[in-house]
């Protein structure tokens, strides 16, 4: 499995120093294999610290807000995220393709069952967050 992270300081010789530094700090914290596992801490929980370090505020505050406005194993679609978000369903699509850009990175990094789980009616797409993503979501805040 391939984690992902990023680096960011000075482009100076401390901030060098300093991104060094929290690079090997973090390297003693991993487990001998180097990426931690399942064991480390539910897949839930790494895949929603990983989305809010990914998204935008306004993206992960609609993440959230699905945890919030819908129960564990509730299915929603997107007229419902509009009603409940009182936004347009316009809105909602764009906030939705914004999410999924991160979400899709994160299930294809970290494995494990999908942030979202979706099934097609025929006519429209129903979504729904099971119910460890969603506890790990909302622990987030």
């Amino acid at each position: 499995m391939t984690a992902a992270f990023t680096v960011q300081g000075e482009l100076t010789r401390d901030g060098l120093e300093t991104a060094r530094d929290q690079l090997d700090e973090l390297l003693r914290e991993l487990p001998d294999g180097g990426v931690p596992s399942p064991e480390d801490g539910s897949t839930a929980d790494q895949k929603a610290q990983a989305l809010k370090e990914r998204m935008g505020e306004t993206t992960w505050e609609f993440v959230h807000g699905c945890a919030q406005k819908f129960g564990a194993e509730t299915e929603f679609d997107f007229e419902d995220l509009a009603r409940a978000f009182e936004v347009s369903v316009g809105t909602v699509k764009s906030w939705h393709r914004s999410a999924s850009k991160a979400i899709n990175r994160v299930n294809e990094q970290l494995g494990g069952p999908p942030v979202l789980e979706s099934r097609w009616d025929g006519s429209r797409q129903h979504y729904r967050m099971p119910a460890e993503t969603r506890e790990a979501i909302l622990a987030l805040g």
